[in-house]
């Protein structure tokens, strides 16, 4: 009790800090409170998430760290035998190609990491892209991909991960998934639509839902690619039919003004109604449909000449998008595990002791994950985080913390495309527990339900972090970056005192991709 006092006296005037520096939009029944004279205030340290990149582009900010970094001289693909850029000393080991799988993206990220370390050894900064062509990552033992430390020292110049469409994903709008932060309204010009899944599928925009006694108002649906979840016979009166990927609002995108129903002979198109309705259509239908049955639907925003053509739609402010613009998740790597307890993605730990200790008491340096997701497979229950950056509760000094890590355009998703169907039990989307100078930026966590149990999109007990541009949906909390659920195991540890929020949509709770 005297340890956490004591913590709690040390750390208060960094309470302050923790949230709520820059704009964000925040919808839910959260709290924030402090006693006179600690309000919300600016960070006294700004966190530079550009700070491993801005080398590259010469575009470091008077002060940055990564002014003092080397930009990677070296890139190589996934799966080609020849670099891309560059060829690493001789003292580097590489067994060109790996092959495009997560044992190949495990052995190419082990040996950037040797590489780098190797050239400290010789009085050279060696930073390394990899570039990794989009599709899943599973290893052989079902275990996730750990992001090691070979050094004692912190290196000088990053390591990337990025996919092989990287350009491709920088030019579409952030964070990614939504395309933006703001509602669809005419004086908006950052419009973000809710993609649960990342393929522009089976998009909506909600402004001010409600759900009064069951009957969902203030949602639009964009498009829809789904399958029915039940049986469902022709009838005069108006019946729901559950579908895989939830509700389906009668409020439409402009299109056929109606939802295709089955294929074949057997298709017709029905118009969705109003009534009581969380997981599916609701409408008359004509004839009988199997479970399993396509459902979709297709806009056409019909405006010759301004927007038109088939997945057209139009925003409130006037710009023309189509469907397909949506689909991120095609342009992604996606890193998965399936053994008892794995996270897709973690840092080793700097902690002696711990499962994953990285063999050095220094947490890994100097990263950049961008352009993937990090996901369970469908119908896994691990309880586990998606992203993991450390454990506070074991490490006894800061250097043993992850540092300068740095997400961008990342997601992590659940399996949860309707109240009805999912079975993923994330405890976290991104849990950035012990890791110093890190960064999520232009990400999204989405279809992340828990039931029976609290779970978050993003977590942490960290130090000095930055939050931007980024969606966070969760089942029950968003985001903790100042609670303890465990003691540090040292008094230098302010929870979360300089975490940078800006440009954010915080929902909480959130149902948001199911209609709820």
């Amino acid at each position: 009790m005297k340890k956490l006092l004591t913590i709690v006296v040390l750390c208060l005037p960094g309470f302050g800090q923790a949230t709520y520096s820059g704009l964000g939009l925040y919808a839910g029944g959260a709290v924030y409170g402090a006693p006179a004279g600690f309000y919300a205030a600016l960070p006294q340290l700004w966190v530079d998430n550009n700070e491993l990149t801005c080398a590259m582009t010469a575009s470091c900010y008077a002060g940055s760290p990564g002014a003092a970094l080397t930009a990677p001289a070296y890139e190589l693909a996934l799966g080609s035998s020849a670099w891309i850029s560059g060829t690493p000393p001789s003292y580097c080991s590489f067994s060109l190609p790996y092959v495009a799988t997560g044992d190949g993206k495990q052995a190419a990220i082990t040996a950037m990491e040797a590489c780098r370390t190797a050239g400290i050894a010789h009085g050279t900064a060696i930073g390394i892209i990899l570039d990794i062509p989009p599709g899943v990552y599973t290893l052989a033992s079902g275990a996730g991909i750990i992001i090691p430390q070979t050094s004692n020292t912190l290196a000088a110049a990053p390591l990337i991960l990025r996919s092989t469409l990287d350009s491709t994903l920088a030019a579409m709008p952030e964070p990614v998934g939504a395309g933006g932060i703001q509602d669809n309204l005419a004086t908006s010009s950052n419009i973000g639509l809710n993609n649960p899944d990342f393929t522009g599928q089976n998009l909506y925009f909600a402004l001010g839902p409600q759900n009064p006694s069951g009957v969902i108002t203030g949602i639009t649906s964009v498009s829809a690619n789904t399958t029915t979840l039940a049986a469902v016979t022709a009838n005069s009166a108006a019946q729901l039919l559950p579908l895989a990927n939830g509700y389906v609002s009668p409020v439409l995108a402009p299109g056929s003004g109606c939802v295709t129903v089955d294929s074949g002979s057997n298709s017709e198109c029905v118009v969705p109604v109003s009534a009581a309705n969380q997981d599916g259509i609701y409408g008359v239908f004509g004839k009988a449909h199997a479970i399993g049955a396509a459902v979709t639907y297709v806009p056409n925003a019909g405006l010759v000449g301004v927007c038109n053509g088939s997945g057209t739609f139009q925003l409130a402010n006037g710009l023309c998008k189509n469907i397909a613009q949506y689909n991120y998740l095609q342009s992604m790597y996606v890193d998965e595990c399936s053994s008892t307890g794995c996270v897709p993605i973690q840092m080793c730990s700097g902690a002696p002791g711990d499962p994953t200790y990285c063999g050095f008491p220094l947490g890994p340096d100097h990263w950049i994950l961008e352009d993937g997701a990090a996901m369970m497979p469908v119908g896994n229950t691990n309880g586990s985080n998606l992203v993991f950056t450390g454990t506070p509760g074991t490490e006894t000094a800061l250097t043993q913390f992850a540092s300068h890590i740095h997400f961008r355009r990342y997601a992590a998703l659940g399996d949860w495309t309707s109240l009805a169907t999912g079975h993923n039990l994330i405890a976290s989307g991104f849990d950035l527990n012990g890791c110093q100078y890190c960064s999520v930026v232009g990400s999204q966590t989405s279809q992340l339900l828990r039931p029976g149990a609290e779970g978050h999109a993003g977590n942490g007990t960290e130090r000095r972090s930055n939050l931007r541009t980024t969606g966070l949906r969760a089942s029950r909390a968003v985001s903790f970056p100042a609670a303890i659920a465990a003691l540090p195991g040292f008094l230098d540890l302010c929870l979360s005192p300089t975490w940078n929020s800006g440009e954010r949509a915080a929902l909480i709770p959130t149902h948001g991709w199911v209609g709820a």
